[in-house]
């Protein structure tokens, strides 16, 4: 019997596959020259970076499906390759793309590779292994939530390097997670100890940091020591915490959350200037018209960090028992607020525009992170009484 696929399988895809195309689309100048653009060309680094792309897109795909290994993941190549298709096909009209098959190809084998690695951990995924890996926590899949930031951060950083410096907030967000994970569920499980999990984290940081990586090797190793040293010394801290406390989730988001609020601020009004005596404000996304690619990607950086902000809204008031639409209200009433006020102050930066679609963008975007929230719960009550996530 076919087991029913998850909401929170396809609300991910979703997520992934919109960020996908914002990086591959950008920067959105549609325009026909009469002839087409085909980049024959290859480089092992433009392969690596296209095959880890769509590798998220075949793993999700797959969990939507959750039917047997085999032809589904010639299935898996086949949609990976349409797509993949459709998109380079769509750069033909972009004045700044190049299509090119070698991406069609690399997005193809990403997506095949993300489906065999599904199949190969699926059967390990039962409620023995979530509950001894901590898979049961949503607070884990605000950590996932943090790989396309960095992966963003480091494509969307052109001539100023500096933007560059933004990304190790995001590591020490996610380390936090990992340190307090570790000493309140794993320790006592015994899965990992707390050196690995420090240098796995540190490679984490890298890994998802690789076109940042590749712009600035030096920079980002360091942080990667720094970042496995903290997680080491900060589990060290909580050794002696009760790992019984049922609510450390609450007190990780109060640790975190300074973390996520200067991250925002300094992406928000990045790079720092004196703020200008006249407020520029738009209603629609001006930024597309005139701005670089780099640029147009910090805006969807800028933008996607309020998924962050909806999913800890929604956690935080997870332990209240409140239905959907309560806690959908919530989360409204902050990322409107939160999201109004940085929008009106970024009127007054040199460099940025107040812009009304940004704040409904980022509203959205902080909506569908809670309700991310709400679907992994849900997943997982249903997995640990044993039903599919």
């Amino acid at each position: 019997m076919t087991k029913k696929p998850s909401s929170l399988g396809y609300a991910l895809l979703a997520y992934f596959s919109f960020v996908v195309c914002l990086i591959t689309l950008l920067p959105f100048r549609f325009h026909w020259s009469g002839t087409v653009g085909i980049f024959l060309k290859w480089e092992w680094l433009d392969v690596i970076l296209n095959v880890i792309l769509f590798f998220p897109l075949g793993f999700l795909f797959r969990l939507t499906q959750q039917k047997e290994a085999g032809q589904e993941r010639i299935r898996v190549l086949i949609y990976g390759f349409l797509g993949s298709g459709c998109l380079e096909i769509v750069q033909v009209f972009e004045i700044d793309r190049f299509s090119s098959p070698w991406d069609v190809m690399a997005n193809s084998f990403g997506a095949w590779v993300g489906a065999l690695f599904f199949d190969k951990v699926k059967n390990q995924l039962n409620r023995q292994m979530v509950s001894r890996f901590a898979l049961e926590l949503p607070l884990m899949s605000l950590f996932y939530l943090l790989g396309p930031l960095l992966w963003i951060n480091g494509l969307s950083t052109g001539k100023d390097t500096t933007h560059l410096f933004l990304a190790p907030f995001i590591g020490l967000f996610g380390a936090c997670i990992i340190a307090s994970v570790w000493a309140y569920k794993l320790k006592q499980r015994r899965v990992v100890s707390a050196n690995l999990v420090a240098l796995v984290t540190g490679m984490w940081f890298l890994g998802a940091s690789l076109p940042g990586l590749i712009k600035n090797p030096i920079f980002f190793f360091s942080c990667g020591i720094v970042i496995t040293l903290f997680v080491r010394v900060l589990v060290a801290v909580l050794r002696n915490f009760d790992e019984k406390e049922r609510r450390f989730e609450f007190a990780t988001l109060k640790w975190i959350w300074p973390i996520y609020v200067i991250y925002v601020f300094l992406l928000a009004f990045w790079p720092w200037m004196r703020p200008d005596v006249l407020w520029k404000g738009s209603v629609g996304f001006v930024v597309v018209h005139y701005a670089s690619g780099d640029e147009i990607l910090r805006v969807v950086e800028y933008l996607l960090v309020f998924t962050l902000l909806g999913y800890m809204i929604a956690e935080a008031r997870g332990r209240k028992k409140e239905t959907f639409r309560i806690s959908m209200i919530w989360v409204l009433l902050f990322c409107s607020v939160i999201s109004s006020i940085l929008e009106l102050a970024r009127g007054f930066h040199p460099k940025h525009t107040a812009s009304l679609i940004h704040l409904v963008i980022s509203i959205g975007v902080g909506l569908y992170g809670g309700m991310l929230y709400r679907l992994q719960r849900n997943a997982i009550q249903r997995l640990i009484r044993g039903g599919v996530p």
